[in-house]
């Protein structure tokens, strides 16, 4: 369906016509929004004497087919409930379980009526406005409202937005405060941002934002002496990866002089509203969502019942809630995955089709699939203003939890979601994605558009590298999606089409990207992140990425992208991977007849050739600049590249493509022709059907590009941490965690210290951001590698802020007790005892940078000391981020005892 027309729907209303006319087979249930739940549903239209006719819920006509297919013995014939034109309004979800399945031959189908559009909507209709002196309108909140979904207002279709502060953009924040007991939930504004005098200010909402996610806290108090709010424990912990976070100020009542704003005054239980110019509050309406799950398919795979064979089709759905809690619920989560359901929303479910619906104007996802689904097909959807994301298919759990369910609870896949538009969502979670894929093989994702999302277009895959198990994510197809206008300059560190997890049989391919611009940092076409590999990227396009790359393979083995066209990016990279000894993984990745296009001076980051080499295979590529130059490649003239033994039948020229009739190929003896790249068709990419559906998406203008100024330089910020004076899992300020099992621990193996433990959930690590800009580096800590366990730590200092970010002094700390520093032997530091460090290091100006001296001692003793090298450091300016890394296996662990990082002085 998509969109309604004075026609009809696009692209299905003229086939319905036809299917309809004659009465299906098996049984048929009419509902209509002037029906009555006591007639029988038999007949289209009331009867001449009002004693009969279609039945006005759809709740009730799933009660009266379960009650005819009970009475008469036919569960295998189908059964057809269809809707008249007009609306719907839900108190309570539409539920379908496992009794109203049906068969392969005889399905359960929901659908228009011929010619006509109806309308599900989870919404209240708000009237009976009052003028107050003010100007402002008011009326009674209806009752049994939910405070906590009352957070979105429709009006005449349009979604209107609450009072905040400042009106556009975002403040950043000062700095997080140091008080342990609040974890790091609270932090320092500038002077005037906050008040504490606000009206009812627990209900005001800080929304933050870090890279690649946001999040949604209330205020618990302001302090205006110390400039410093407060906040609920409802969310993750502030300023996690990025420094002088953004935020903006949401649900202000004093903020209210808008035209079009609105406030829900939960106190006295009224909604406020400024009037736009013209509008008259006697002929006025709105609509505040209250129901989540508009359908909610609840099948029992736990019991091995599911919900089977069943169509929703030619249906508008709107105003579904978002109930976002105030208590022990992390709003947040990358891809918006963390406590979001949707307007479609099921678990338990086979052989499910949702067909030419229109999914609008709603709080959370439009359509969420979890465990045990199976078999789901969502084709010609037309999805828009959502609070979340589009489509979202399988678990979002961990890879170990999702092992430990039972089969049938835990299966996904199968699925096929074809040809739909999904465009201008994430209003109020901006990190949602159009499509995502979690733990969930065997699907097929073709013929999408997806357009004007802050986030990734499409996610395939939730396992991470550091997952000790498998990704279920394999076999997946992405093919023939137009993706364009992401981020659009909000979010960072997403993708056009991004993939996780080892993925065997996964191809991407024919798809073409376009127009990506993030806040900072980057964002990138094709990402292959975190150990994304089993991978096949093929005949796709990828235009115009402003700030980022055409591709990111981040750490991934055996990917093979072939016949690319890269046209308009900052670079393509390839990330290195370490093994526990710290030393460099070979990469594994084909890159072969790919066409790269960057906008800059160099194509892969100017890592090592040799580490990146190891492992890759280039060849038969063309690369060039749009500045009119031959790139360098990982820092090195083309000519030496090629002589290293890389890129054997590439070319460094102008490529000479064309585009003819939507084709882009290579010119009669081009570079490109010579390489052997073959032609890409674009014009099977995208939806496909009727011209008014294909036509649609143009009809669409693009999200204005927010500002993109930089983020604030953060004040340096210095490092004493003394973990022995914490308690146990204490939260420890400035410094962020990653991974299982990380936290100030009681006691630690062999010496019995107080400490803080690395492990033993695999892979973690700990970093603080010091921002400690041009200066000689007084760094000292001490660790503890136990004997038994073969963990090896590693210290990195990284300055951030260039991309790649450059590396400064690196200190592995072996599981066989020696120490190398950037590859440098240092010494012995013995197991299972304490040993104190002490790094030196000036990177003020010049060839500064270039060397650093460490020093091991051990209760006292001089163990080493040496001067160590650092290729290619001395643009090192800025110690942004100082992270401590337990490379062990699942189940090891290591300590850190105290750390100390300070400028030594002028």
């Amino acid at each position: 369906m998509g969109v309604a027309v004075a026609g009809g729907l696009y692209g299905c209303q003229s086939r319905l016509a036809k299917n309809l006319v004659a009465k299906p087979a098996g049984m048929t249930v009419y509902v209509s929004p002037t029906g009555n739940d006591g007639w029988s549903g038999k007949l289209a239209t009331a009867n001449m004497d009002g004693s009969d006719g279609p039945v006005g819920s759809v709740c009730r006509a799933l009660e009266i087919v379960r009650g005819w297919r009970r009475v008469q013995k036919v569960a295998a014939l189908a059964a057809h409930v269809i809707l008249r034109g007009g609306t719907y309004e839900l108190k309570n979800s539409i539920v379908i379980g496992p009794e109203d399945s049906g068969t392969l031959d005889s399905p359960l189908v929901i659908r228009a009526y011929p010619g006509e559009e109806p309308t599900i909507s989870g919404g209240v209709r708000v009237a009976n406005w009052k003028v107050r002196r003010d100007g402002l309108w008011e009326t009674a909140a209806p009752e049994g409202m939910n405070a906590l979904t009352v957070n979105q207002l429709f009006i005449q279709g349009q979604r209107q937005e609450r009072p905040r502060l400042p009106t556009k953009n975002w403040y950043f924040m000062a700095h997080v405060v140091e008080q342990q007991e609040y974890r790091r939930r609270a932090f320092r504004f500038e002077k005037g941002e906050f008040n504490p005098k606000w009206y009812a200010l627990r209900d005001v909402e800080v929304v933050s934002y870090d890279v690649w996610t946001t999040e949604r806290q209330w205020v618990e108090s302001v302090d205006p002496k110390t400039d410093t709010v407060y906040l609920q424990d409802n969310g993750f912990e502030l300023q996690a990866y990025q420094v002088r976070q953004r935020f903006y100020i949401d649900n202000v009542r004093e903020a209210l002089n808008k035209p079009g704003q609105w406030y829900f005054d939960r106190p006295e239980k009224k909604i406020l509203y400024k009037p736009m110019p013209g509008q008259s509050h006697q002929e006025f309406s709105a609509v505040v969502p209250i129901v989540r799950r508009l359908f909610d398919l609840r099948g029992a795979p736990e019991d091995h019942a599911y919900v089977e064979h069943v169509t929703i089709k030619e249906v508008r759905l709107e105003h579904s809630a978002c109930a976002v809690s105030r208590v022990n619920l992390a709003n947040d989560g990358q891809s918006s995955t963390v406590g979001f359901e949707s307007a479609i929303f099921g678990q338990g479910v086979k052989n499910v089709n949702i067909v030419d619906c229109e999914i609008a104007h709603g709080g959370e996802h439009a359509i969420r699939f979890m465990g045990a689904t199976e078999g789901v097909t969502v084709q010609r959807c037309h999805i828009h203003d959502m609070g979340g994301g589009g489509v979202y298919l399988g678990l979002d759990c961990s890879i170990q939890d999702y092992f430990r369910l039972p089969l049938e609870v835990r299966f996904t896949g199968q699925c096929v979601v074809d040809n739909n538009f999904i465009h201008d969502s994430g209003k109020l979670s901006p990190q949602a994605c159009g499509i995502w894929i979690g733990h969930s093989g065997d699907n097929r994702i073709s013929h999408n558009v997806i357009a004007n999302l802050y986030y990734t277009g499409i996610s395939v895959g939730w396992c991470w590298n550091t997952a000790p198990m498998p990704s279920p994510a394999v076999r997946n197809l992405v093919e023939y999606n137009r993706i364009y206008n992401l981020s659009n300059g909000v979010l960072s560190d997403g993708g056009g089409i991004y993939l996780l997890g080892v993925s065997p049989g996964t191809m991407v391919r024919n798809n073409w990207i376009s127009d990506l611009v993030p806040y900072t940092r980057y964002f990138n076409g094709l990402y292959l992140d975190n150990g994304a590999s089993d991978i096949r990227a093929e005949n796709n396009v990828v235009e115009n990425v402003a700030y980022g790359m055409g591709l990111l393979v981040h750490q991934g083995a055996d990917n093979v992208v072939v016949n690319n066209y890269f046209g308009r990016v900052r670079e393509v990279w390839v990330d290195r991977n370490t093994d526990s000894q710290g030393k460099f993984i070979p990469l594994s990745l084909a890159f072969d007849r790919n066409v790269v296009v960057v906008t800059g001076g160099n194509v892969w980051p100017p890592d090592s050739p040799a580490t990146i080499a190891a492992g890759c295979k280039f060849s038969r590529n063309v690369y060039w600049s749009s500045r009119g130059s031959a790139p360098s490649l990982h820092g090195e003239d083309f000519k030496q590249w090629q002589a290293g033994g890389q890129d054997a039948g590439s070319l460094a020229a102008k490529p000479g493509l064309q585009t003819v009739d939507g084709i882009i190929c290579a010119e009669a003896g081009s570079p490109a022709e010579r390489i052997g790249f073959r032609p890409i068709d674009t014009r099977n990419i995208g939806l496909y059907g009727s011209a008014a559906w294909r036509a649609l998406p143009g009809t669409i203008a693009p999200l204005p590009i927010a500002d993109r100024a930089p983020y604030p330089n953060p004040v340096a910020e210095p490092v004493h941490t003394n973990f022995q004076q914490l308690k146990a899992g204490a939260a420890i300020y400035g410094l962020t965690t990653m991974g299982h099992g990380n936290g100030v621990v009681e006691a630690t193996p062999v010496t019995g210290r107080r400490a803080f433990r690395l492990g033993p959930q695999g892979v973690t690590y700990s970093y603080y951001q010091p921002w400690i800009r041009r200066c000689k580096l007084d760094l000292q800590f001490s660790v503890l590698v136990p004997a038994h366990n073969g963990t090896t730590l590693c210290l990195e200092l990284r300055d951030w802020r260039s991309n790649p970010y450059i590396t400064g002094p690196s200190v592995v700390f072996g599981a066989d007790g020696g120490v190398v520093a950037n590859g440098v032997p240092v010494g012995t530091a013995p197991l299972g005892k304490w040993v104190d460090v002490h790094v030196l290091y000036d990177y003020r100006m010049g060839k500064s940078g270039e060397d650093y001296q460490i020093s091991l001692h051990q209760a006292g003793k001089a163990l080493a000391m040496k001067r160590i090298p650092v290729p290619g450091a001395s643009k090192f300016a800025t110690l942004t981020w100082m992270g401590f890394i337990n490379q062990g296996k699942l189940g090891e662990e290591c300590y850190i005892g105290y750390v100390d990082c300070a400028s030594a002085g002028p």
